[in-house]
């Protein structure tokens, strides 16, 4: 589920912040969305670590 949430993050930022030229436009869209990822995945680890305490 967090790499989904990750990912749906990447889709509205590419589809509505990053249309106009902002400071992020000149990250390489492949490394957005790995970082993305990255986010996506740690809270999901965290939410389900936090779950099973």
């Amino acid at each position: 589920m967090g790499l989904a949430y990750g990912l749906l993050l990447f889709l509205v930022a590419q589809g509505l912040f990053l249309v106009d030229p902002t400071p992020l436009t000149g990250i390489p869209p492949l490394q957005f969305l790995i970082a993305h990822g990255i986010y996506g995945l740690t809270l999901g680890l965290q939410t389900r670590r936090k779950e099973g305490s």
